[in-house]
């Protein structure tokens, strides 16, 4: 009971003082309320005494929790004890957060399936395979078709980095080549600053296709074995070449052959 005490007496301080919390923001997504609550606890640093202000977000809810945890020395536990009590979220932080969200939801839905790339930014998903150079023109080509502030205007309390977090909801896009080769790209990150801010996408393994929707291979392993059908002559040796360029030197050594089939054109690849 003394200790069940001391705890709400800490608490009921750091409800007094808070205009000298620090401030810590987390993300905890479609979570209990005591899963809220110790991701708060765990978000302060260890063994630290002092007062923190917690922003737990919520981006599957869109919802945004705050919590007040004090950490101080208990010289009869001999360690450091925590404790959390949930405040009220301020109006304007929480209806910046909410805003935010919404406004990267309407963003990656505006260019989610089939955003053509046109072929002076990269010709094919081929090209961006190996190339992260090319593979980042793709991904400044999408940021340039967003406009993820210009319909609320740039928040000022809720920091970069929290935003960042966003990227645990694991959002995709689709990219179409003007070649008709096609590839998947993965939120990874938001760039900048809250006044000039850019996503940040990686292509997503295993996802860039031909325009025949064969897999084109990241790796030896994904080359040998590899066997695709392809509607023309030309695709299959577009293939072949890539493979061989990329896998058939060094210790993959992988071979192709290419012949007709009742389903166009097929090849095969192998070790050697």
């Amino acid at each position: 009971m003394q200790k069940l005490i001391v705890v709400i007496a800490f608490l009921a301080g750091a409800a007094a003082t808070s205009a000298d919390a620090s401030e810590i923001w987390e993300a905890c997504n479609s979570c209990s309320n005591s899963q809220y609550q110790r991701k708060a606890i765990r978000a302060v640093p260890a063994n630290t005494p002092g007062q923190f202000d917690v922003y737990i977000m919520d981006f599957e809810r869109e919802g945004l929790r705050k919590f007040r945890v004090t950490t101080f020395y208990d010289p009869r536990e001999r360690a450091y004890l925590s404790a959390a009590l949930r405040v009220v979220v301020e109006s304007h932080i929480e209806y910046e957060f909410v805003q935010g969200v919404r406004a990267v939801r309407r963003d990656i839905a505006s260019v989610a399936v089939g955003t053509p790339i046109p072929a002076d930014v990269a010709p094919s998903a081929f090209d961006i395979v190996h190339n992260t150079l090319l593979a980042r023109g793709v991904s400044d080509y999408v940021n340039d078709h967003l406009s993820f502030w210009q319909t609320i205007g740039a928040p000022v309390s809720v920091p970069l980095m929290a935003f960042g977090k966003i990227v645990d909801l694991n959002f995709i896009i689709s990219v179409t080549f003007a070649d008709g080769s096609t590839a998947k790209l993965r939120l990874t990150g938001l760039e900048g600053s809250l006044t000039e801010i850019r996503y940040a996408f990686e292509l997503v393994d295993g996802s860039a296709r031909d325009a025949d929707g064969n897999l084109i291979p990241s790796s030896a392993n994904e080359a040998a074995p590899y066997v695709g059908i392809f509607s023309t002559q030309a695709f299959a040796e577009d293939m072949v070449d890539f493979i061989v360029r990329w896998y058939s030197e060094g210790g993959a050594q992988v071979l192709c052959r290419s012949e007709e089939s009742s389903g166009g054109v097929t090849v095969t690849c192998k070790r050697r």
